[in-house]
């Protein structure tokens, strides 16, 4: 076990109080929070979702689903992705026989709540507990106030209210997100801040200048506007260094994301390689 997951597993296990756990990204988090819930829910009889996993993007929810589904499928409970693009198969199996985990959005909640109050209370009127992942993205703007908003109303669901367990990795104020995560509950959630753990971070700084116009120096290319110019240079770059290898390259603007890849596909042809760079927005 990790520090975070040994210090965890220790504070869930330990009492019924909220947790807040901060710890570096790849740290652990997700098994630091998610193993001693599963562990009391895996035997329970009552009916109904047993933990509400929020996040607040869909390819997260994908993400902890693949992480979480082996773990899942050895203790046979089920888990369930709640989200627009998530087959209904698995949603409309939950419905029937409300058990294990859904890992859902905050809008997803709201859908529910308004579209189909009925549903909304068997699957989350027996809830354990409700884990909130990328807690620091909720506490300020309105998404946050929207979710409060929905614990308060998932509360009401409920005959007793299900523990909160907050995780994150960037928060500057760890004392206003446990009062934020807390909300209705006697006193703030316990913090469990733990240092270390993340791999050093390596930064490189380079500098493009843009050329006067009518500057033929650089990567010229017939009747192309931008040769020379600083993307060019840093398209060039990034195929010589980011090519062969996995990487997320952001370019800042939809502009740029285009400019950067059309260019690079076009250097790949040129260099008669298959091209490796796709643009996502």
């Amino acid at each position: 076990m990790r520090d975070v997951q040994e210090q965890a597993i220790a504070a869930i296990c330990g009492s019924d109080e909220d947790v807040l756990i901060s710890a570096a990204t790849a740290a652990g988090k997700t098994e630091a929070a998610f193993l001693p819930l599963l562990g009391s829910s895996a035997t329970r009889e009552q009916p109904g979702v047993a933990i509400l996993y929020v996040a607040p993007l869909k390819a997260l929810i994908n993400d902890q689903f693949r992480r979480l589904e082996d773990l899942c499928d050895k203790i046979e409970l089920p888990l369930v992705r709640w989200h627009g693009d998530a087959p209904q198969g698995p949603k409309t199996k939950v419905m029937k026989a409300p058990a294990g985990v859904v890992l859902i959005t905050p809008e997803s909640i709201e859908a529910m709540l308004l579209r189909r109050p009925a549903t909304a209370e068997a699957l989350f009127g027996a809830l354990d507990a409700i884990i909130i992942d990328e807690l620091h993205s909720f506490l300020q703007g309105p998404r946050g106030l929207h979710l409060s908003s929905l614990l308060n109303r998932i509360e009401l669901l409920n005959d007793r209210r299900p523990r909160r367990v907050g995780l994150s990795a960037t928060i500057g104020d760890l004392e206003f997100a446990a009062r934020w995560l807390s909300g209705t509950a006697p006193k703030p959630a316990q913090i469990l801040a733990v240092a270390g753990g993340a791999p050093p971070l390596k930064v490189q700084v380079r500098t493009y200048v843009e050329p006067p116009e009518g500057d033929p120096s650089g990567d010229v290319m017939i009747e192309d506007p931008l040769a020379g110019s600083a993307l060019a240079k840093i398209a060039q770059h990034a195929f010589e260094a980011l090519r062969g290898s996995n990487n997320l390259f952001f370019a800042g603007s939809r502009a740029n994301v285009e400019t950067l890849a059309d260019r690079l596909r076009t250097i790949s042809e040129n260099a008669h390689v298959p091209n490796e760079f796709f643009p996502h927005h």
